[in-house]
């Protein structure tokens, strides 16, 4: 008889160790992935063209990230058009030429690439990534009257937001062109799937002609790379660290349960 209750409480041990692995990395998961895509974020390697490519990748339809696919995107030497920065939010990202998942995983996307800076709405999409550093997941703090640098096939220019909104995916005409020059930024209000989009529209205010103002953009991206690396330390690593540690806690303490 105690031979069979030892047997089934080691079964039943053996049952809740199985739930608590499980539990510990389904609750990993998320900083993982987000671990990983800061780490390939500050870790690439990127020129930066001074025209659009001769051929632009054709539109995908566009998921949000899997553990799966963060894991399969590898540091590697890339072009991109340009960059967005946002020094009030915290926002730095690569512009790509061509709506795929891949050029969206590295930084943001042109929605319509053939829309030149002075004259059009110039359109870029980025993943909110639930993590404030990566992507376009600050946009959700950024106010009216805030600036934003835009450097694009070699030059640089300023806006200022001028309307922050929330609007469904399916109202592509709130990202109309204009035949003035504006700049409109466009993600997903959640990490999760939702039809919500954040919508943040800038003004054009002028072409950035002055060096020191470029080199001082230059810095500014130096600084936020800096920052990511030091946010992924206290938003991802210290996360994974406490659920292990319950974990083994947990594991220990059923372990010695009789």
């Amino acid at each position: 008889m105690k031979k069979q209750n030892y047997q089934h409480s080691k079964k039943i041990k053996a049952v809740i160790i199985g739930i608590l692995t499980l539990a510990a990395v389904l609750f990993s998961v998320p900083f993982l992935q987000d671990f990983y895509t800061c780490y390939v974020k500050s870790t690439t390697t990127v020129k930066y063209a001074s025209k659009l490519p001769e051929s632009i990748q054709p539109a995908e339809t566009i998921h949000a990230p899997t553990l799966q696919t963060v894991l399969g995107m590898q540091t590697q030497a890339r072009t991109a058009v340009g960059r967005v920065v946002m020094p009030s939010v915290g926002l730095d990202d690569d512009i790509y030429a061509g709506l795929t998942n891949e050029n969206l995983f590295y930084g943001a996307v042109t929605l319509f690439p053939n829309r030149t800076v002075r004259k059009h709405n110039l359109v870029l999409i980025g993943h909110n990534m639930g993590h404030t550093k990566v992507h376009f997941g600050v946009l959700k703090d950024a106010k009216v009257g805030q600036k934003v640098y835009l450097q694009y096939l070699g030059k640089y220019y300023q806006y200022t937001v001028y309307k922050t909104s929330t609007i469904l995916e399916t109202q592509i005409n709130k990202v109309k062109d204009t035949v003035d020059s504006e700049l409109s930024l466009v993600t997903c209000s959640a990490p999760t799937q939702t039809p919500n989009r954040i919508l943040l529209q800038a003004k054009f205010d002028g072409l950035i002609a002055n060096p020191r103002s470029q080199a001082n953009m230059q810095r500014s991206h130096m600084k936020m790379v800096n920052n990511t690396q030091k946010s992924v330390v206290g938003y991802d690593f210290w996360p994974i660290f406490i659920i292990w540690l319950v974990y083994l806690l947990l594991v220990i303490l059923v372990i010695v349960l009789k």
